[in-house]
């Protein structure tokens, strides 16, 4: 997140070097941290749910991540954590906290065709 404030701020197109170095680092180890203890706990790929959960921390570290280096493709992920969080929701009978994510996910497709592209 600090990566794209940084970049904000400086009203620039690509991000610093050494500060996308180290949230790039930070990103992937976290993935890599986060799906690798959830197989370890779980013993592998056991359920349905476990996924849903993977598909929720991927789609946020890396939607957050390719968003602030101005890459559309974060809104993709971004979809992917919205989309797994209202299914976890609903298999959990937690109707309005299905709807608020299913509302979280309309807001993410209107930014998806809307976002600046600072390139051009």
């Amino acid at each position: 997140m600090f990566l794209g404030v940084y970049t904000v701020y400086r009203k620039s197109a690509t991000p610093n070097k050494l500060f996308d170095r180290v949230a790039s680092s930070f990103t992937y180890g976290s993935i890599a941290l986060g799906v690798s203890c959830s197989l370890y706990d779980y013993g592998g790929v056991t359920t349905i749910s476990q996924v849903l959960e993977m598909g929720v921390m991927v789609g946020f570290l890396l939607g957050s991540y390719l968003l602030a280096k101005n890459n559309r493709t974060g809104w993709l992920f971004f979809m992917l954590m919205n989309g797994s969080m209202a299914t976890l929701m609903f298999f959990q009978h937690k109707p309005l906290l299905t709807a608020q994510q299913i509302v979280s996910l309309s807001f993410v497709l209107y930014g998806s065709g809307h976002q600046e592209d600072y390139n051009h």
